[in-house]
């Protein structure tokens, strides 16, 4: 985990992308040694930052983002971060429109799956990529739910700059209220003391 957070801090001593905070990619570390995943499943690549982080700990990632621009510079190099890995699959589109895609792509890795969400954080969104991807995750697997953060800024300030509306912590609350056998990690949540994810570690029962 060290080598982990350390090659985080010169990520971000260097200026070069500020996508994950250090406490939640130790979470994120600690969730790969326990499920062990064959594929992670992560919507959103914006910089790809946690695609290659990932990439250094898993056979397979896929990654998905509706943004042209930001694939085009991953896979040109635009951000001067290196090569991209080769165990990472891009696919261009909305995460839930290419669902089937995916998960047909995703068919032959195996198992677990543990999936990332980290796409457009609109309530709406978020809700129907966990209906989606959360058939994906096995149980004792998980599914996170990014960024609920934003529930818990203040209101002139929630949506600043954001192109969604609503926020993930009231699309998790809709998903627990209508699907069972899930559950919030609330002791992996409080393992740390700083989290960008509120109620966003979802274990599968």
């Amino acid at each position: 985990m060290a080598a982990a957070l350390a090659f985080t801090q010169s990520l971000w001593g260097a200026d070069l992308v500020r996508e994950k905070h250090p406490d939640d990619l130790a979470r994120h570390e600690i969730l790969i040694e326990r499920i062990a995943p064959a594929v992670v499943i992560e919507t959103g690549l914006h910089w790809g930052f946690g695609a290659r982080w990932l990439a250094e700990r898993v056979p397979h990632v896929v990654t998905i983002d509706r943004d042209a621009q930001m694939i085009h510079d991953w896979h040109n190099d635009t951000h001067g971060f290196g090569s991209a890995p080769e165990n990472v699959a891009v696919f261009a589109g909305d995460s839930v429109t290419r669902f089937g895609d995916i998960a047909h792509f995703v068919e032959p890795f195996g198992g677990p799956v543990y999936v990332i969400l980290d796409s457009d954080h609109g309530t709406d969104h978020v809700l129907r990529e966990m209906e989606c991807y959360g058939d994906l995750v096995c149980p004792g697997s998980y599914m996170v739910v990014e960024d609920g953060i934003y529930h818990y800024l203040p209101t002139g300030r929630r949506h600043e700059g954001n192109w969604y509306d609503g926020d993930p912590v009231l699309a998790v609350d809709q998903f627990l209220r209508t699907h069972d056998g899930w559950e919030v990690d609330v002791e992996l949540e409080d393992a740390f003391p700083v989290t960008m994810n509120p109620d966003g570690y979802l274990r599968r029962l």
